[in-house]
């Protein structure tokens, strides 16, 4: 666990595993504007459609296909 304390105003307790994860979800937001800049050049043909998107988008998109794609699922 770290204890950050900035200027004695504030305490920030954080630990490396949640830091880990921030760090992994702001690289995911810098690929969604590369990603954004490539097809605005016209170049995005050879990246995935899930460049720049969170696990948890993707994981959230394919539950909404399924669910569409179940004949059995009233709308």
């Amino acid at each position: 666990t770290l204890h950050l304390v900035c200027e004695g105003e504030y305490e920030i307790v954080t630990n490396y595993f949640r830091e880990i994860v921030y760090n992994t979800e702001h690289i995911i937001h810098h690929l969604a504007i590369i990603k954004a800049a490539l097809i605005e050049l016209n170049i995005s043909d050879y990246i995935d459609e899930n460049f720049g998107v969170a696990y948890s988008t993707i994981q959230y998109k394919q539950k909404l296909a399924e669910l569409k794609s179940d004949e059995t699922c009233v709308q």
